[in-house]
């Protein structure tokens, strides 16, 4: 799952997609800091500022934190395994994130959800306790992945009820990335003939496959408030592009900047805006 990774780039790789031609962007680069040694990444942050993401510990294990401007950061800890990250904020900052030992699986990690009232709390699996929190919407519903040696599925649930299968586009596996305040979740799943397809789930409406734009692969990883789904989806010559899909137009193709050949979006705003990358892949 190394498209999970692409996530603690959103706040370093922020590029400026959604501005006019000829727009320069403003903005200021703000060094978080780390919890002891040098070395950390940034997740995701809320309305009010507050950033989730990782940094090593003083003993050089990697920890989940949660910064504020007036408290710096903090330490999240772990579920008592040896390291933790921090993949999700909402606006009452609650943190969704993952622990795991690094000689664990990559299904063998442990989702959970931290609050300031009771700390790290451990969210149940499907057939194991094993999962992955990606993302909390303002209700407390989270959405990852849980599952086995055998198959990991997109997941919805919270820390009062069993998480939910949200099922695949016709494949064994599924990753659940991002969600809105409605209820729709985003991601990506094997399908049928073996190729990754983004997708959007809605309890109305299921997985639906939101296609690509020639090749082979797409992922989904972030979700506004209206509907507008943002990742990237590979051309017939391999090539990554960002894109923005929505029900009535389906995918548009974001493009790049000057002089590179690849992109993908990684976020988008209730208002619209998107940030993201790109790369000459």
């Amino acid at each position: 799952m190394s498209v999970l990774a692409k996530k603690y780039l959103v706040l370093l790789l922020a590029l400026a997609i959604c501005l006019p031609a000829g727009a320069a962007p403003k903005y200021k680069v703000l060094d978080l800091g780390n919890l002891g040694m040098v070395g950390s990444g940034a997740s995701a942050v809320n309305e009010s500022g507050a950033v989730v993401g990782w940094s090593y510990s003083s003993l050089g294990d990697p920890h989940a934190f949660l910064w504020k401007s007036k408290t710096g950061m903090i330490d999240l800890g772990t579920l008592g395994s040896q390291w933790s990250r921090g993949s999700g904020i909402n606006n009452r900052g609650m943190v969704a994130g993952s622990s795991w030992d690094p000689t664990d699986s990559p299904l063998d990690s442990q989702a959970f959800v931290w609050d300031a009232e009771n700390g790290m709390v451990a969210l149940p699996g499907l057939t194991s306790p094993s999962g992955e929190a990606e993302d909390i919407d303002n209700s407390g519903n989270v959405v990852g992945c849980s599952g086995n040696v055998d198959a990991a599925r997109a997941t919805l649930g919270d820390r009062s009820r069993l998480p939910r299968d949200l099922g695949t586009l016709g494949g064994l596996n599924s990753w659940a990335y991002g969600m809105n305040d409605t209820g729709m979740v985003v991601g990506q799943s094997h399908t049928d003939v073996g190729t990754y397809h983004a997708f959007a789930w809605t309890e109305k409406g299921g997985m639906v496959n939101l296609g690509t734009f020639g090749g082979r692969e797409s992922c989904a990883l972030d979700v506004n408030n209206a509907g507008k789904v943002v990742g990237f989806a590979t051309t017939s010559g391999w090539i990554r592009r960002a894109f923005i899909w929505d029900a009535r137009k389906g995918l548009t193709d974001l493009g790049t900047l000057d002089g590179y050949t690849s992109s993908g979006a990684m976020a988008i705003s209730n208002s619209g805006k998107v940030v993201g990358y790109c790369s000459n892949d």
